[in-house]
């Protein structure tokens, strides 16, 4: 899949019902829930950032031999140099 005219993100976000939390988002219909997308679950327990914690969030596009990207939406637990997969395209 191309990159191309989609746009990714993930951030750390506060609402009232969640909380501090980590969603993750897309242009790219593959994702269901567009650029509105729920917290950040493991185990289906939503994952609630710590406070006073580092945390890494980022978006890896690797290059591919057919012209696309593989793009990962992550995030980092510095605390516990644990790394977290929100979604791959």
């Amino acid at each position: 899949m191309s990159t191309k005219n989609y746009f990714y993100q993930t951030s750390l976000g506060y609402h009232p019902n969640w909380k501090w939390h980590i969603p993750a988002g897309t242009t790219n219909p593959q994702l269901s829930c567009d650029l509105a997308c729920p917290p950040f679950k493991i185990n289906g327990v939503e994952f609630k950032p710590k406070p006073n914690t580092v945390y890494e969030l980022g978006i890896r596009l690797i290059p591919q031999n057919n012209g696309t990207n593989k793009v990962y939406l992550y995030f980092v637990d510095w605390s516990t140099v644990t790394l977290y997969i929100i979604y791959t395209f």
